[in-house]
Parts: C-alpha cells; sequence; structure tokens
C-alpha cells in the first residue's frame, strides 16, 4: 500500500457502511465493531465506555457484546 492511499475510500465505505446499518429492521443487534462504526466512535471508546458504566446500552449474550440498533440511533 502506498501511504496516504485509501482514506476516501475507506471514508466512502464507512458512509454507507452506517447508512446500510441505520436502514436495518428495527430490533438488529450489532456487535462492538459495527455500533462504534454507526456512532464514529472506535471500538476501544465503546469498550471503555461498558468500563466505567457510561455510554449506550449493551446486552451480553453469551460472551458477545451486543448494542440494539434503536439503543444508538
Amino acid at each position: 500500500r502506498c501511504p496516504g492511499r485509501g482514506g476516501a475510500r475507506r471514508a466512502r465505505w464507512a458512509t454507507a457502511r452506517r447508512a446500510a446499518i441505520a436502514a436495518e429492521p428495527a430490533q438488529r443487534l450489532l456487535r462492538t465493531p459495527d455500533a462504534a462504526l454507526l456512532l464514529g466512535l472506535s471500538a476501544r471508546t465503546l469498550e471503555k465506555h461498558r468500563c466505567y458504566g457510561t455510554g449506550p446500552v449493551y446486552r451480553k449474550l453469551g460472551a458477545r457484546v451486543v448494542y440494539a440498533v434503536e439503543d444508538l440511533v
């Protein structure tokens, strides 16, 4: 990869992904990376919010952490 290349492509992909996630059915559950993308945060920031008891409501399904789309939008 060339330095400085791909940033615009990633930004377009992220915008399209956010739109696709927001258009999903109501009870759609997202894993941490997709929830972070929808919120414009890093996955690590969401992990910190969980530890501190702040941030969006999350649910644990076994070992998985998921977020409901309606809680994020």
